[in-house]
């Protein structure tokens, strides 16, 4: 995970710094869909257009 004020872009990504405005939004962010793990069905969801919802550990 990592974090930055969106209003100074801290990657050079152009994939993430043309979302940027969609992580200003309270409750957003970026999912590298590469990410290793068990996100099939994340993925599925979103293709399909849905909403997909997951809970981090802290």
């Amino acid at each position: 995970m990592i974090a930055f004020n969106p209003e100074q872009p801290a990657l050079n990504i152009p994939d993430v710094n043309t979302q940027l405005d969609k992580i200003e939004l309270p409750d957003n962010f970026l999912f590298n869909c590469g990410a290793r793990g068990d996100y099939d069905q994340v993925f599925s969801q979103i293709d399909g257009g849905k909403t997909a919802s997951t809970e981090i550990d802290k």
